[in-house]
């Protein structure tokens, strides 16, 4: 596989808001755009969720399965990716959280 995009979406009400996803970078010289609206969340919860965009590669024929080579580029970007989605997430809720494996506070959730 071959990472296309990495994308933001807001999860609320249940579902994944895909027509409003917010691109956080794309690969090649094509944008890319969700074939649906929103989609069913598996989860409850409100917030924002990290996706990762992956189109077909030779790779996958030769190891006959879908496999990923991410860069280590890629790498820094995804976990950036992570740090807008928690900002975007501790914004809709209005506060951190502690739980899970990414807890996040900052200080003005002390105030």
């Amino acid at each position: 596989m071959r990472l296309r995009a990495i994308m933001i979406i807001l999860r609320k009400n249940g579902y994944f808001h895909t027509r409003d996803a917010i691109t956080y970078i794309t690969f090649g010289s094509k944008p890319f755009r969700f074939p649906v609206d929103r989609v069913p969340a598996a989860r409850k919860g409100e917030g924002y969720g990290v996706a990762l965009i992956l189109e077909p590669s030779q790779a996958d024929k030769d190891f006959r399965i879908p496999i990923l080579f991410p860069t280590e580029a890629q790498v820094r970007l995804i976990l950036e990716a992570f740090e807008r989605r928690d900002e975007l997430t501790g914004r809709l809720l209005g506060r951190g959280w502690i739980s899970g494996p990414r807890p996040y506070l900052r200080l003005h959730h002390f105030c």
